[in-house]
């Protein structure tokens, strides 16, 4: 029980660590990804956004003669907000990544220690976590009947005390 309660166990703590893990040890992958989309995207001479809003001017002039272009004009006038606005979310992404490399080997040691915990109980976290619930009460139920023995140790002696004491005062 100790055990169990020195670890502070989580309900679907092992799959939070695990994710988290996983991210860290691919920091430097993931950081280039949202680097290089938000380049291609927005950034970069040619991008997607640069060459869409040439498109999108285009089509402005071209809606002021034929008025029949308004609808997919204003759909690629969207698509070119979403895609800058993505860009942009990629690129933070890439630059707020928060990576120590302590924290990996912390949530690796973590990891390590629910394991052996589980493999130890044969269960899951959510299993342990009942199990721990069961023996704090159980052991509480102990300390309770052992507390109720001694009380009662404590009136048998006050009565073989008196006991003794009638019988001395019967004997005169």
């Amino acid at each position: 029980l100790e055990e169990i309660q020195k670890l502070a166990l989580r309900p679907g703590e092992s799959e939070e660590l695990a994710a988290r893990r996983d991210k860290l040890s691919h920091a430097h992958r993931l950081i280039e990804a949202g680097a290089r989309a938000e380049a291609a995207l927005y950034q970069q001479d040619g991008s997607l956004s640069e060459q869409l809003g040439r498109i999108v001017d285009s089509l402005e002039k071209a809606l002021e003669i034929d008025a029949t272009l308004k609808e997919p004009v204003e759909a690629l006038q969207q698509a070119l907000a979403l895609i800058e606005d993505t860009a942009k979310e990629l690129g933070d992404y890439a630059r707020s990544f928060d990576h120590d490399p302590g924290e990996l080997e912390a949530i690796e040691e973590r990891l390590d220690a629910i394991r052996r915990l589980e493999r130890k109980h044969a269960g899951d976290i959510e299993s342990i976590l009942e199990k721990a619930e069961a023996m704090a009460k159980e052991l509480e139920s102990l300390e309770s009947l052992e507390e109720s023995l001694e009380r009662q140790r404590h009136a048998r002696d006050q009565s073989i005390d008196r006991a003794g004491k009638i019988a001395e005062t019967l004997h005169r």
